[in-house]
């Protein structure tokens, strides 16, 4: 039998659906489409260890950080209060930043900012409306022999928008939600925490955003690539 904890298990298969793990293959496909060599990596709350595991067996050095001591993090402690004495290519943190009060959120990005070398790669809950269409025209209709390649894809038409924003969900009421990704101080689209607002307090770091985009495939997660 496995001695992996029993609460990591019940985390694990919550997880396992399709919208997550198309998260899951966009952290992924960010890690290995960036430019730059990406030799090590730390990432901030490990979560479900997926992305750590696929991660490490691709070849990557990676290390974790967490709060919890259940998933053997390489540094264990409070991002915000432990010091970590190592610069990495690449930290990335999903799903994370939101357990953390928003007034908290651009001091911890500089200290962040102070262990990497190159890239900072976050997923951030935003309360989003949405609409998509995706098509796949059959492949009988375009034979190789046409050299109609492009019609051999599946077309997509995605469409985010954020007002009417969402109120604001009192912390006592997310408090009590017994769930593994609660409580949230805040989420992106929300009354009190639109869009601007947080892409200001990110920059208010000094980063700079290189990229930023939905997963088109479960839009309430928001990647965004930052450089020093």
């Amino acid at each position: 039998m496995s001695q992996v904890e029993k609460s990591i298990i019940e985390e694990r298969l919550s997880t396992i659906n399709q919208d997550r793990f198309s998260s899951l293959l966009m952290q992924i496909e960010s890690v290995i489409n960036l430019n730059k060599n990406i030799n090590n990596i730390l990432e901030i709350g490990p979560g479900n260890q997926f992305f750590y595991n696929i991660i490490k067996t691709l070849g990557y050095d990676i290390k974790t950080n967490d709060v919890r001591k259940r998933t053997n993090p390489d540094y264990y402690g409070d991002i915000r209060k432990i010091n970590i004495g190592e610069k990495f290519d690449l930290i990335v943190a999903f799903e994370v930043l939101q357990h953390l009060p928003f007034e908290d959120l651009s001091q911890t990005l500089i200290k962040i900012k102070k262990m990497t070398n190159h890239y900072i790669l976050l997923s951030l809950p935003y309360q989003i409306h949405s609409f998509s269409f995706n098509i796949k025209l059959p492949n009988i209709l375009f034979p190789r022999k046409l050299k109609l390649g492009f019609f051999r894809k599946k077309f997509s038409l995605n469409l985010f928008w954020e007002k009417p924003r969402k109120k604001d969900t009192p912390y006592e009421l997310l408090s009590q939600r017994e769930d593994f990704w609660n409580p949230h101080y805040w989420e992106i689209g929300r009354k009190s925490f639109p869009k601007s607002k947080v892409i200001n307090e990110i920059r208010s770091s000094g980063l700079n955003i290189v990229w930023s985009k939905h997963n088109p495939s479960f839009p309430m997660h928001y990647f965004i690539l930052l450089s020093i």
